[in-house]
């Protein structure tokens, strides 16, 4: 993963049999982890999501941690439950006190940080 797309590390050469142009690709290490390879199942899953959910409006917003929190977080992971939970919550209340409107929220922490090291993670669904 750290040598991902370097092709000192491995690459693929392909060549037109008609014109001779070559093209030479970089081999990726596939890792749902790797900021580069995971950009692309992150980027599908959130179409196949848009796709099956929302047949309404809807609206993407990123949450960031506090620096001061992380160290709290990482010693016990399961307040990463509650975290999203009070997002979920939140924004829920929000909307409906602003709009009258009842919404759905998908909460989704990214546990890695460009240092691939761990930086507080969990997955949850909440309507």
């Amino acid at each position: 993963m750290l040598h991902c797309r370097d092709p000192e590390y491995g690459f693929l050469t392909y060549k037109c049999p008609e014109c001779g142009a070559t093209k030479t690709i970089p081999l990726a290490c596939k890792s749902r982890i790797c900021p580069q390879c995971g950009k692309k199942y992150a980027d599908e899953w959130a179409d196949h999501l848009a796709q099956t959910l929302y047949a309404v409006p809807h609206r993407h917003m990123v949450f960031t941690i506090p620096e001061e929190l992380r160290s709290v977080l990482d010693a016990d992971h399961s307040l990463l439950k509650v975290l999203m939970d009070d997002v979920s919550n939140t924004m829920q209340q929000v909307i409906k006190e602003r709009h009258g409107a009842v919404s759905g929220v998908v909460c989704v922490l990214h546990p890695y940080g460009k240092n691939f090291g761990f930086e507080s993670g969990c997955a949850c669904f909440s309507n």
